[in-house]
């Protein structure tokens, strides 16, 4: 009975950690989470002794996997930034097709990928990948790639 129990306690912590893992990578929590994350570097490196700071820098590691094409070197970056585009296009066509309205940067008609990368890369990426390569300084190369890939789109803009 005593290893069912122990076993329970650690499916429902693992089934835990998943979910919020899952619900980092949501933009819509991004704030709340990087905002987390830099008031605790503020208090201390020490992010391997509790859960919660464990399960914080973990949600920082898989939001950083998801958006880290603007940290890849620029031809990789363009290859994957060509077909993210493309999927965007994809949905705005749907949605036109829809009768709705076209969501902003989904437009294949009023093209604006430079405009939409600068600005995630000011207000989200660059922040939070200048925060992390704090924690693990051997990340900063991450942070280079992306002013790299920005300063690609303030001499390439491809907006009508």
């Amino acid at each position: 009975y005593q290893r069912r129990v122990h076993g329970d306690a650690q499916r429902k912590d693992i089934r835990e950690t998943i979910i919020e893992l899952v619900l980092a990578t949501d933009m819509g929590l991004h704030g709340k989470i990087f905002a987390n994350w830099k008031r605790r570097l503020g208090i201390d490196h020490d992010l391997y002794k509790k859960k919660d700071d464990q399960r914080l820098a973990m949600s920082m590691a898989i939001k950083m996997a998801d958006i880290s094409n603007c940290g890849r070197p620029e031809s990789l970056y363009l290859k994957w930034g060509a077909k993210l585009s493309e999927e965007f296009f994809l949905q705005g066509d749907n949605e036109r097709n829809r009768g709705d309205q076209v969501s902003p940067f989904m437009d294949r008609f009023a093209p604006s990928m430079a405009k939409s990368q600068i600005a995630f890369m000011n207000y989200v990426v660059i922040p939070m990948f200048e925060s992390i390569a704090e924690y693990l300084t051997n990340m900063q190369f991450c942070v280079e790639h992306c002013e790299t890939n920005k300063a690609y789109w303030a001499s390439n803009d491809d907006s009508l």
